[in-house]
């Protein structure tokens, strides 16, 4: 005979395995002709397991007179004389389950177990394994910790058994997809999961969440692969935090708590339609693609120290700038500290109040004018100039691009001369320098024209260059101090150092402004 491989197990191991009924794990095995024998023998079994477990309640009570045989055929087809009377002591119990694997069950056949199950008044379920695709009891109190789930899994609104996490599911392991959804308008009062590992995805859908979904302790980092929230009402707070995701998806849903989603690292949030009525808090998360729209955000929403797109993307990561689009927000928004590495797109979102940019870095290739005068007026709202002005070069560099694919000449010739001399208003060095080469410039043209290496009339004709000089001397403020014979040049000049001086004067102005 094997023994069973499994730790302190003595069981007989099932035929060509090494382990016992109890201890094998039942992943896509099925009720049929050729599994029956296994899921009797499981049965069997896990009702002598169960009779052991209870051994000590059993001799203790009035139920000890019931010869052990009697009681344990209760368990298996649960009748018999004394059936009033066991399934009475049995609902008042709570038992510990252990390192047992659970098939899958049909609700008909003589093996389910449930029908075991559903006697008690509570179960603890402690480092067990599951094939089923859901577990709901109407009276029994349930509590799992550090059990596997490997089939697709429904959450139902099952009663909690006390613990000590005050949680439905305590490091447990889901490898397939779970969800809530399994009829329309469900509702889940308990809290549920703390520093689980999914696999799979898992999908809120249809249902209103009463109590917290999420109770992690946030010293340990943990795996979600992917988070659906649709058609969901949370009454209580939502935190997630501490999470390696591979993508979010939140739609028609309305968080009335709090919202905190801090230390996560996400590569696709995609929002839609969705009302946060309490503050919403993402410090210190980082997200490679973030896309919000049609939402509303009622109170604080706080993005500080967070991360949108990657400083050093790979060739396979997909680049998309951050976007509100069609998002109110009615509170106070925080992008302190943050960092846009693909751009900021808040051209089209409803602000009540203007948004904390101090300390933000916002790539601005792909950022659009109207978010750089978005960010520059909060800057201006705060008196913060230096930065305010920072922005107003960028906004303008933007309006540049913007206008050379227009027809307004003009427009185009202001802002190529306001960059190249003073960097719209920001660099107070250029048109010093500006002035230098002009300087020198114009005195080694004067310098040619009196050794005869150039004409007098350069770079125009006697006649024409005799009556721009005519021309000059009844500009009355600068007649007396033009230069004789070189009345036009000498005007040019000073026209264009009262230009570069006011642009010298500005930008010093731009920099010292608090």
């Amino acid at each position: 005979m094997t023994t069973c491989k499994n730790s302190d197990c003595d069981l007989e191991a099932i035929e060509n395995n090494e382990r016992c009924p109890l201890h094998l794990p039942k992943i896509q095995l099925n009720l049929n002709a050729e599994t029956a024998n296994i899921f009797e023998n499981f049965h069997y079994e896990f009702c002598k397991y169960i009779y052991n477990e209870l051994t000590f309640e059993i001799e203790s009570s009035s139920t000890s007179r019931i010869p052990p045989s009697q009681f344990l055929r209760f368990l298996m087809e649960q009748k018999g004389d004394t059936e009033e009377k066991i399934k009475h002591f049995l609902s008042g119990l709570e038992i510990t389950i252990s390192d047992i694997e659970f098939p899958d069950r049909k609700k008909t056949s003589s093996f389910d177990y449930f029908k075991t199950l559903e006697l008690f008044k509570g179960i603890w379920f402690r480092q067990c394994g599951f094939s089923v695709n859901t577990i709901e009891f109407s009276t029994t109190k349930v509590y799992f910790e550090r059990c596997t789930f490997h089939s697709e899994f429904y959450i139902k609104n099952n009663l909690l058994l006390n613990n000590d996490k005050d949680v439905m599911f305590n490091l447990c392991r889901f490898k397939n997809k779970s969800s809530t959804y399994y009829s329309a308008g469900e509702t889940i009062n308990p809290r549920l999961f703390s520093n689980c590992q999914f696999d799979g995805k898992l999908c809120l859908d249809s249902t209103t969440f009463t109590s917290e979904v999420f109770c992690d302790e946030e010293s340990s980092r943990k795996i979600l692969k992917e988070l659906s929230i649709e058609d969901c009402k949370f009454s209580n707070r939502f935190i997630l935090n501490g999470y390696d995701i591979r993508s979010v998806n939140i739609s028609n849903s309305k968080f009335s708590s709090k919202f905190e989603f801090k230390y996560n690292t996400v590569d696709k949030v995609h929002i839609d339609n969705t009302n946060f009525l309490d503050l919403v808090d993402t410090y210190n998360s980082k997200f490679s693609f973030f896309y919000v729209k049609k939402s509303i955000f009622e109170k604080i929403a706080t993005f500080e120290e967070s991360e949108f797109g990657k400083e050093k993307p790979a060739s396979t990561d997909e680049l998309v700038t951050a976007k509100f689009n069609h998002v109110t927000f009615l509170d106070f928004t925080n992008f302190r500290d943050t960092k846009f590495h693909y751009g900021l797109d808040i051209r089209n979102t409803n602000l009540k109040e203007p948004p904390n940019f101090i300390g933000a870095k916002i790539e601005p290739k792909h950022t659009n004018r109207e978010t750089l005068q978005i960010v520059k007026h909060s800057f201006d709202r705060l008196g913060n100039q230096i930065e305010a002005n920072k922005f107003f070069v960028l906004e303008m560099k933007k309006y540049k691009e913007e206008i050379q694919r227009g027809k307004n000449w003009q427009d185009r010739f202001i802002l190529w001369a306001n960059e190249i001399t003073s960097d719209f208003g920001q660099d107070y060095i250029l048109p010093i320098l500006w002035m230098i080469t002009i300087s020198l410039l114009y005195y080694d043209v004067g310098m040619a024209m009196k050794l005869g290496l150039i004409s007098n009339t350069f770079p125009f004709g006697s006649s024409v260059y005799t009556y721009l000089n005519e021309l000059a001397k009844s500009a009355l403020p600068f007649a007396k101090f033009l230069i004789p014979g070189r009345e036009f040049s000498s005007l040019f000049l000073y026209i264009t150092y009262a230009a570069l001086i006011w642009q010298t004067v500005s930008a010093i102005k731009r920099h010292t402004k608090k």
